[in-house]
């Protein structure tokens, strides 16, 4: 069943991504390469390939996450349109996949009876990245209802986008309390 739903994370994350790199906004080669690395560290995470180890997925996407904070705070977009709040969900998105990477690839939490009765964080590590997708699809929720009530008659895409990110961190947190 966690498998199962690890690999349907990965649907809302491609349309996800195919709306980050069909928007408009994001036509510069960070979100491109950010929405494809995510997509692949999922797949390769949901399906234990383990092309990159967890750790290093992990590591890429916050770097990504950074590179995108940093290039928002320079692109001087106005800031009555939606580009600054979906650039800055991209981000956090980024990160929050980053820590749901981490137990993910250890096929869980991981806990102190998982790892031969030695914690190593783990107890911690899971209702701290509960609270970080809680959040995000609050956030996620926020986004949406500003970028409809900003721009009545945008497109569909930067909804698409930003429900499918967070619906994917939910159906992954879903897989790792299973």
């Amino acid at each position: 069943m966690t498998e199962l739903l690890h690999a349907a994370a990965i649907v809302p994350a491609t349309v996800g991504a195919c709306c980050t790199i069909g928007a408009r906004r994001s036509r510069r080669a960070l979100a491109a390469a950010s929405a494809a690395l995510m997509a692949l560290a999922m797949v390769d995470m949901a399906f234990g390939f383990a092309l990159i180890p967890a750790l290093a997925w992990s590591a890429i996407l916050l770097a990504l996450a950074l590179g995108s904070a940093i290039a928002l705070r320079f692109t001087g977009a106005r800031r009555d349109s939606h580009a600054p709040s979906m650039a800055l969900h991209g981000a956090i998105g980024l990160m929050v996949m980053a820590a749901l990477i981490v137990p993910m690839s250890a096929g869980g939490g991981i806990t102190a009876a998982q790892s031969g009765g030695h914690s190593h964080g783990g107890d911690l590590l899971m209702p701290l990245v509960l609270a970080a997708v809680t959040g995000y699809s609050a956030y996620t929720a926020w986004v949406v209802a500003r970028v409809l009530r900003q721009n009545p008659g945008t497109s569909a895409l930067p909804v698409t986008e930003a429900l499918c990110m967070g619906l994917s961190a939910v159906v992954m947190a879903v897989a790792l309390l299973a």
